[in-house]
């Protein structure tokens, strides 16, 4: 067993990245959610728009689009696709790219790390 500064610092990163990464992935479905429900509006029968989660709020005008600009649309690039992007890389990059440090998606590291969003599938 390794107690080494280095060694140690390498099981910490190892651990936050598996944490972070699981972290990630348990919040993406509410954040998604909270994130998409600020682009979902009702007609109403005179041709106005509203907001579903609160009618009071005409859709794109005031501050429903100062919201969209601030939150919603950075929101949806950087959460909504970004993070499963972000798995999408790192699970081909290991796949396509294994390397010295790191093998492909059957090295035990890797499996520890990413295992969880790939196991369940077959090739």
């Amino acid at each position: 067993l390794d107690l080494s500064y280095g060694a140690v610092g390498a099981i910490i990163w190892e651990k936050l990245a598996v944490t972070v990464v699981v972290v990630l992935f348990l919040v993406h479905p509410t954040i998604t959610k909270a994130v998409l429900q600020l682009f979902t509006c009702m007609k109403l029968d005179d041709g106005d728009r509203y907001l579903h989660a609160d009618p009071n709020l005409r859709c794109f005008e005031g501050d429903h689009l100062t919201v969209v600009i601030a939150a919603g649309i950075p929101g949806a690039l950087l959460w909504v696709i970004g993070v499963p992007a972000l798995a999408f890389y790192l699970l081909r990059n290991r796949a396509l790219r294994p390397d010295a440090k790191h093998g492909g998606l059957d090295d035990p590291h890797v499996v520890h790390q990413l295992g969880f969003l790939y196991l369940g599938m077959t090739r």
